[in-house]
């Protein structure tokens, strides 16, 4: 085990991630993978979501690799559902919790989060507000993030 994991505001911070991944992550019913919050797309979104991923299976399967025009539809889709369907702040609420070196602590929160493979908030530890104003929990804000798209030009 690195020096690093043996920290204790490192592995607080990432079971405070695993608390928000199991009581407050939301995902969307067309995701692959779900968490305990799932909110509901409706069924011509959920059939679009399904055909587009059909496709671009069958594309995978006959070789085409990489950024297919088929896989960046169906991200596109994907991208367009979430931003549509997911809440713009995550707010949090934890038993109270008072790290003695806040970084490490974020850093544990970002990955535990990251870990998870199905978060759609920032995850730069410096973007996760931490709320300890109230003497009896300690408040978690996540903000969706503007996901990457590397098929993109970049200018």
């Amino acid at each position: 085990m690195r020096q690093e994991e043996k920290d204790l505001n490192l592995q607080l911070g990432y079971f405070v991630g695993d608390r928000i991944v199991d009581r407050y992550l939301p995902t969307i019913s067309s995701d692959m993978m779900h968490t305990r919050t799932v909110i509901q797309v409706t069924i011509a979104e959920a059939d679009e979501s399904k055909r587009l991923s059909d496709i671009w299976f069958k594309s995978s399967r006959e070789g085409n690799k990489g950024f297919t025009k088929e896989w960046i539809e169906m991200r596109e889709y994907e991208i367009a559902l979430q931003a549509k369907y997911l809440p713009k702040t995550l707010e949090c609420f934890i038993s109270k919790v008072t790290p003695s070196h806040m970084d490490a602590f974020l850093k544990g929160v970002s990955t535990s989060l990251w870990s998870c493979d199905m978060c759609n908030y920032n995850l730069n530890p410096k973007d996760i507000i931490i709320d300890q104003e109230d003497e009896y929990f300690t408040k978690i804000i996540l903000t969706l993030s503007k996901p990457s798209r590397p098929w993109e030009i970049k200018e």
